[in-house]
């Protein structure tokens, strides 16, 4: 127990003095690299920006200073339509000669590049001349500026970008767009000024206007390094990008700026919004709505089918209300829309029509009706249905036959003057009944003032239809017809709905 005092107190000493002896090192490490290389480009930095004025870094100032521009392209975040702009994310960098920050490297060690911060030497005022940015400068990232010691300063930025851009939505969602991005500077435009030639003996001088870029904008012909950090995005396509040197005229001034203009032709994935957002609903609702031919006339639910399938239509309609610019150009999926709502009414229209011919009551049933029914039954997928031949009175029927036939015609053809399904609403205004033993005619006068006689009469009148003998054939006759005609216009609608999807899809071009 007493030897372990002292044990402790010796490792506790070698141990203090290897820390001292390697923070020395470490310390002595940091002086050597501190003399060698801090101090020597400290030094430089001195020399190069000690005396350095912010100005056109140009030997001349009619030389123009050309700076290289290179948009290197990492994403496509969003194309708005309503808004009519792109954001995208790019990384930029910028290449100009500093005649002002030029040194020999053998003065100072060698170094033969430096790095300074971006507030310290002059930088070209380029932006994005349509942006559509609230915050533009809070979406820019700049780096500090590399500056090589032949002059040659490069600036790198990473920038989220919003461009104004003229979008075309009448193809939605099968469009393409093309989006422009102009860069050029701010301020520096083409800047002019006058040479002067004397004209010989007379000593008189004349002037001649020069006109040359204080900035011009140039694309180097290595355009590699545009596509190599690209992402592609979810929603579109990035068909082709595409760069121009050219000059723009701003209202501010009369003389031109040097830009350079990137267009960027984006296509739309459609089957993002086939599959998931607006056709596919639309596809299945309109199948819904080609089923109530389907539905029995005596279900009752035939119209409120077809109804309802048109409400959900205009329901889908609305709901890209929101996505689309507002413009006098429908867009392809509003044609769509609004050419499926047409073809839903159409067919509440038509089931209708043929519930009223299957709850036709008291009408003959017409030779041509049947046999343009007899015609469209002879179609595809539909079984032919068997009429009920109804004899003629004068050939085949006694004389008291034949005369109910012509009385149950005539009461029929008055009825179609008023709505058939409200029998109480038809009106006889004169009775005509016959003597068969004498075969002299009596009409009867019926008084308008005579209620009771005229409310016996609208009662006792259907009444009579109904017990007519081919009454109940003529009633089956229209049903068979009403079925028929349902068929067929199931057939007609389907090939309808798809011919006019393949021609609206056929006219976005793609």
């Amino acid at each position: 127990m007493y030897q372990a005092g002292p044990l402790r107190r010796t490792m506790r000493t070698k141990f203090l003095s290897s820390v001292f002896i390697h923070f020395a090192l470490l310390w002595n490490i940091g002086k050597v690299l501190q003399v060698d290389g801090s101090e020597e480009e400290y030094r430089l930095q001195k020399h190069l920006f000690g005396n350095y004025r912010k100005i056109r870094p140009v030997m001349s100032s009619r030389d123009p200073l050309i700076v290289s521009f290179i948009l290197s392209l990492f994403r496509i975040l969003r194309l708005d339509e309503r808004d009519q702009s792109m954001a995208i994310l790019v990384a930029v960098v910028e290449r100009w000669n500093d005649t002002h920050l030029q040194w020999n490297p053998a003065d100072y060690d060698g170094i033969r590049e430096t790095v300074t911060l971006y507030e310290s030497a002059w930088v070209p005022d380029i932006i994005l001349y349509n942006s559509a940015s609230e915050t533009y400068l809070k979406g820019i990232v700049t780096t500090n500026l590399i500056v090589e010691y032949t002059g040659e300063v490069m600036l790198e930025m990473v920038a989220h970008f919003r461009s104004s851009c003229n979008i075309n939505a009448k193809g939605f969602p099968f469009d393409k767009q093309t989006c422009t991005l102009l860069f050029m500077s701010l301020t520096q435009d083409q800047d002019k000024w006058y040479a002067y030639k004397i004209l010989g003996t007379a000593g008189l001088d004349q002037s001649t206007m020069l006109v040359t870029d204080q900035i011009q904008m140039r694309v180097p012909n290595d355009r590699g390094a545009e596509l190599v950090a690209y992402k592609e995005s979810a929603e579109f396509k990035l068909e082709l990008i595409t760069v121009a040197q050219r000059n723009y005229t701003d209202p501010c001034c009369i003389l031109p700026f040097s830009a350079v203009e990137y267009s960027i032709t984006l296509s739309r994935k459609g089957m993002f919004f086939l599959v998931i957002n607006h056709v596919l609903p639309m596809v299945v609702i309109n199948i819904i709505a080609l089923l109530a031919f389907l539905v029995p006339c005596e279900s009752g639910e035939k119209v409120t089918l077809g109804i309802s399938t048109m409400l959900n239509m205009i329901i889908f309609l609305t709901s890209i209300r929101d996505l689309l610019p507002p413009t006098e150009d429908i867009p392809l999926i509003g044609r769509y829309y609004c050419v499926c709502i047409c073809l839903v009414g159409l067919e509440v229209g038509l089931s209708i029509f043929t519930l009223y011919l299957h709850h036709l009551e008291g009408v003959p049933f017409p030779r041509s009706m049947q046999k343009f029914c007899q015609i469209l039954a002879r179609m595809p997928f539909m079984r032919m249905s068997q009429f009920i031949e109804v004899e003629n009175g004068k050939e085949k029927k006694m004389k008291k036959k034949g005369k109910d036939m012509v009385e149950m015609k005539e009461a029929g053809a008055e009825r179609l003057s008023f709505p058939l399904f409200f029998d109480d609403l038809i009106r006889l205004s004169k009775k005509q009944p016959r003597d068969e033993t004498h075969g002299n005619e009596r009409e009867t006068e019926i008084s308008p003032n005579n209620d009771e006689q005229q409310n016996q009469e609208r009662k006792e009148e259907p009444r009579m239809i109904r017990g007519q003998p081919d009454f109940l054939a003529h009633l089956e006759n229209w049903r068979i017809a009403s079925k028929i005609l349902d068929r067929f216009f199931l057939f007609l609608f389907a090939v309808l709905n798809v011919a006019i999807s393949i021609v609206i899809m056929a006219c976005s071009g793609d």
